[in-house]
Formats: C-alpha cells, structure tokens, sequence
C-alpha cells in the first residue's frame, strides 16, 4: 500500500552521516519479493551505487524492512508486475522510477 511507504516529496536532504549500506541484504530482499523479475547475476560496483545513492538520499530508505516494504509493493502493481516487460532492478532503482514508484504512479486506483 503506498501509503505505508515515504513520498519522496517530504525528502529531508541529504544525511551526512548514513549508516553502512547493506547491499546483499538488499539484493536478497530483491530476489525474495520479485522472483518473477529477472534476477542478478551480477552484483556489481554500478548496482551497488544505484543503492547507495538511493540509500543516501533519504534517511527513510536506510533500512533493509524499506526495501522488502518497496519490493514488496513493486510486487503488488498489476502494471509492472504484468504489463512492463521492461523492469527489473536497475529500472526500479534508476532515481525517477524509484520516485514514480513511491508516489504511486503504477499502482491500480482504488
């Protein structure tokens, strides 16, 4: 449900001082909720930034129960989960996707 996860309209800056990223925590978290999506084979320094910047850019998204709760709601789009062919992880974390993903932008009307 969007509403359980942050907008990034209420982004409070940058922190200086983030905790160490989790990156195989992450990843895990990734292939747990979307199996259906293609997986990673390779868990390189590009995929590792994408993470980190998205990590970085709000103290919100610095925990691994955000990144179930967000691959989880991916989970529950009918759009992407369906009729995208195109997404997988560096899509869902590339910044304006990720942001279009917190807004709502592809989940079903109510």
């Amino acid at each position: 449900v969007k509403d359980t996860l942050p907008s990034e309209e209420s982004n409070q800056g940058k922190p200086d001082n983030a905790p160490a990223v989790p990156y195989e925590q992450i990843f895990d978290a990734y292939a747990a909720n979307l199996p259906l999506l293609p997986q990673l084979k390779i868990k390189d320094k590009a995929r590792k930034d994408l993470i980190k910047s998205a990590w970085r850019r709000d103290e919100r998204f610095q925990t691994v129960e955000f990144w179930e709760k967000y691959f989880a709601y991916v989970k529950k789009s009918h759009f992407l989960m369906t009729d995208c062919k195109a997404i997988g992880f560096d899509w869902l974390l590339k910044p304006a996707n990720f942001k279009k993903v917190l807004e709502g932008n592809y989940q079903e009307q109510q």
